[in-house]
């Protein structure tokens, strides 16, 4: 079982074993919240400094563990800069390697800096391309080493606020009363709830933050890309067909509910840890429980750990891109003012 699968099931499975650990997750969690809290109230008052940049920084982030969609938002964010904004510099912690290969792949005229001190990264990228740069910070909200001019933050639409649970007993990695420091929000996935359920969610983080921009997103399959030839099929070519998936991403329920949607029957969906590495065993897992349907899908982020012949028959990759669907304009008005803010500042 993932990590994932074992924190959904912590909330409402009735096994004995689930019974048993709740209270004592629970016990585990108030301790881990209290550390992110003395954290966060110590970069309140300077107890703790955060490092300022001479250039302007955007930070998009979340405020639960797991997949909220960070890497396809700072894919769509960046590519809908505007033509005369400073050069875009991403820079993230570098865990798992596998966003900084997607990255590569679908930015690959934006440098990339990592490392666990983003600053010295950010450093880095000055000294290499001068100062007319805005820094994108991937996974960021948690990072207050270094001050930002703009925090935007990702709420998942089918698991908003982590359970209301701090980790390990849920999925927050702060209190949610920390979202006031965010100065936007974008709803992901909000195709996958009720419009009920997207109403009451935006309600609450209006409750929590106040009056803060709230854009509107949707996951969309793109097209499929069969891993060793790099041929490209549209989206709708396998209607019918039945597939067996597998990922280690932080919302594989997301992955089975687009796949599901393009009209191909999921036999099977196997889950691994997010940013997992998979090795001889898993492959061979895979392959065999593979023989009894007509195709294997996965997502770019795993298929950038797995080599294109391990598998017995094609590996297909089902792209995926994000559609701003409301609040699109007001966001990247926000973004710009930011930026034309901190330019004139320096200038």
């Amino acid at each position: 079982m993932s990590k994932t699968s074992f924190v959904h099931q912590l909330q409402t499975s009735n096994k004995p074993i689930f019974f048993l650990l709740r209270p004592i997750l629970k016990i585990t969690s108030a301790i881990y919240g209290l550390i992110t809290h003395g954290r966060n109230v110590a970069y309140r008052y300077n107890i703790l400094k955060s490092k300022s940049l001479i250039t302007p920084v955007i930070s998009v982030g979340n405020i639960i563990a797991g997949g909220t969609g960070k890497t396809p938002t700072v894919i769509w964010l960046i590519q809908n800069f505007p033509l005369d904004f400073p050069k875009a510099i991403l820079l993230s912690r570098g865990y798992g390697g596998d966003e900084q290969q997607i990255f590569a792949k679908t930015l690959p005229d934006v440098p990339h800096f990592t490392g666990s001190k983003r600053f010295d990264a950010a450093q880095r990228a000055l000294k290499e391309y001068g100062e007319n740069i805005v820094f994108v910070l991937d996974d960021g909200f948690q990072h207050q080493q270094l001050q930002r001019d703009l925090d935007i933050v990702l709420i998942d639409a089918t698991c908003p606020f982590g359970y209301k649970h701090m980790l390990p007993r849920g999925f927050l990695r702060e209190y949610l009363s920390n979202l006031k420091r965010a100065d936007a929000f974008i709803i992901t996935r909000s195709d996958m709830v009720t419009a009920q359920q997207l109403e009451n969610i935006q309600r609450k983080l209006k409750y929590i933050a106040g009056e803060k921009p709230q854009a509107i997103s949707q996951h969309v399959p793109a097209y499929f890309v069969e891993h060793s030839s790099k041929r490209i099929c549209d989206k709708n070519s396998f209607v019918g067909k039945r597939a067996l998936l597998f990922c280690g991403i932080g919302n594989p329920q997301s992955f089975y509910y687009l796949v599901e949607n393009l009209g191909i029957e999921v036999v099977e969906l196997k889950i691994f840890d997010d940013h997992y590495q998979y090795n001889a065993e898993d492959i061979a897992d895979i392959c065999s429980a593979a023989r009894e349907v007509d195709m294997i899908i996965t997502t770019s982020k795993d298929a950038v750990k797995i080599r294109e012949h391990d598998l017995e028959g094609p590996l297909w990759i089902l792209e995926i891109t994000i559609d701003v669907i409301k609040g699109k304009e007001q966001l990247m008005k926000l973004v710009e003012d930011k930026i034309k803010e901190r330019q004139d500042t320096q200038g």
